[in-house]
């Protein structure tokens, strides 16, 4: 009480010069220690909407992240049935026997098969047997049909495709790879 009373006596016997002068002074110092409360709030807000806005954005890119695995868990199940499927399968045998139905066998002039490691793929599970082949004096007909027979096996896929006008009109020449995986754990065999 002693301390209210002293600085009631004090603003009672100042003059009203000095007393707008310290209400100034202390208005003064209200409003900058308000300024300063103001201003580290909002430059706080602001930091933790950057921070929001940084923590969504990873967590929107761990959902895609996550969604790309469940797809490609799915797709890897759907390989390993196909895999399953097909445990004898030989990519030679089927391309000479494709090229026999199709009455192109005598179009074949050459083919060679290569196993390569895909150091793309997360499990390195498998190993990519790839068939590289050329084909002369066809015609659009008989490449359309090879490629229909091809897209018929989901075992293979085309992998690459080169159309080349022959020297033999109307024909073409063509170089075609196609490929299939295979389970590291097998030993890959070319059946000719």
């Amino acid at each position: 009480m002693n301390l209210i009373e002293k600085s009631k006596n004090f603003i009672l016997s100042l003059d009203e010069k000095t007393f707008k002068k310290y209400s100034y002074i202390i208005i003064a110092i209200i409003l900058v220690l308000v300024g300063l409360i103001l201003y580290r709030h909002y430059s706080k807000i602001g930091k933790l909407k950057k921070e929001l806005q940084t923590i969504n954005r990873s967590r929107e890119e761990a959902q895609i992240i996550l969604t790309k695995d469940v797809q490609v868990k799915k797709q890897k199940k759907i390989v390993d049935e196909i895999l399953e499927k097909g445990k004898n399968f030989k990519i030679v045998q089927y391309f000479d026997s494709t090229t026999n139905a199709l009455r192109l066998s005598n179009n074949v002039k050459d083919k060679k098969v290569s196993v390569n490691e895909l150091e793309n793929l997360r499990t390195k599970e498998y190993s990519e047997v790839k068939l590289d082949a050329t084909l002369t004096a066809i015609d659009t007909k008989q490449l359309v049909e090879l490629l229909n027979e091809f897209e018929k096996n989901e075992r293979i896929y085309t992998k690459n495709l080169e159309i080349i006008k022959s020297n033999k009109v109307p024909a073409l020449d063509v170089n075609i790879t196609i490929a299939t995986l295979q389970p590291k754990t097998e030993e890959v065999e070319f059946a000719e």
